[in-house]
């Protein structure tokens, strides 16, 4: 047994299985090494990477962690990682999007193009380690080289035929997370249910507003305790935290009480993004004068762009007065 097996190994067809093990061997420890690409489409940046382990699919998020799933059953990892986000590019397409499904379609196809380009790479580092494998083991004819460079490339080939074709991205409808993502399916599962709320809490919110000028209205009727000259009526709001509601609601009472100034004391956004005070352009649309006290979720990016608009007055550490009304404003140290 030990004896046929040796002539095996030693004849041309075991020196052929050698040589191509050989050049698989070659082809993971040059994937290891120069198995990522970096592609951009659009306003996002991600890293692509190739290796070997278990069948699986990685999106690895710094810093919160990795999302991954079981896609395939050949023993190789495919990553990408989110590298960069444009704001700045991806506010200004979202806000002239028109077409979502276009959009998606868009930034789809660029993924898609990239991927391409990822796998002739993978193609090329391929055919680079099966030509060092002949260089290794002496083989200097043209025909060799070709040959051995060939085989890498068709390595290559073949292992992500195999595994595109058994690629189940269903599996992605059940994935595991690691790091700070843990929480995911709960904060999605929240999200989901906010989003499918929304509409009935901006109804309600329109509800309170108008019972609230009813009740401003008949108010009114009453005989005044005595006559207030100067009187300013001063809205206090807080905490807004990207609430697509809120700036409407704020609109309402304006409208039904009259009000004259609005005090904002802070956290109008989440992450003090520039893309997050996008969600609440409104304000500048209030026609009253908005003073506004950052608080340690808004960034100096989002009182920066808050300073852009004409009727919002920013409070750093000054003071506003009008009609004998004094405002001390006084930020959150994080705003600054």
């Amino acid at each position: 047994m030990k004896q046929g097996w040796r002539q095996f190994m030693l004849g041309p067809t075991g020196k052929k299985v050698g040589v191509f093990l050989l050049v698989v061997v070659a082809i993971g420890v040059s994937l290891a090494a120069f198995g990522e690409m970096k592609v951009e489409f659009g306003p996002f940046a991600l890293r692509l990477g190739m290796g070997f382990g278990l069948g699986e699919s990685q999106l690895v998020i710094p810093p919160l962690g990795e999302i991954k799933a079981y896609t395939h059953r050949w023993p190789v990892v495919l990553s990408a990682t989110l590298e960069r986000i444009d704001l700045p590019l991806l506010q200004h397409e979202l806000l002239e999007v028109t077409d979502s499904g276009a959009y998606l379609d868009g930034v789809l196809f660029k993924l898609r193009d990239s991927l391409y380009w990822f796998l002739a790479k993978l193609c090329l580092v391929g055919g680079m380690a099966g030509l060092l494998v002949a260089l290794l083991l002496g083989r200097r004819r043209f025909a060799h080289l070709w040959r051995m460079t060939a085989v890498g490339v068709f390595t290559v080939l073949l292992i992500m035929g195999g595994v595109l074709i058994g690629f189940d991205q269903t599996a992605f409808q059940n994935p595991r997370y690691e790091g700070a993502l843990e929480v995911a399916p709960w904060a999605l599962s929240l999200i989901e249910e906010g989003l499918d709320r929304l509409p009935e809490f901006s109804a309600k919110l329109a509800e309170v507003a108008g019972r609230l000028d009813t009740v401003f209205a008949k108010v009114n009727t009453l005989s005044p305790l005595a006559n207030v000259e100067g009187e300013v009526k001063v809205l206090h709001v807080s905490d807004i935290h990207n609430n697509p509601a809120a700036v409407e609601f704020i609109e309402k009472v304006i409208a039904g009480f009259g009000v004259d100034l609005v005090i904002d004391t802070g956290d109008l956004t989440d992450y003090g993004t520039s893309l997050e005070t996008e969600l609440n352009r409104k304000i500048n649309n209030l026609g009253v004068k908005y003073l506004f006290i950052p608080g340690n979720h808004d960034s100096p990016e989002v009182v920066s762009h808050l300073r852009k608009y004409k009727n919002v007055i920013v409070m750093t550490k000054r003071i506003y007065q009008t009609n004998g009304l004094t405002i001390l404003g006084w930020p959150d140290p994080a705003a600054t």
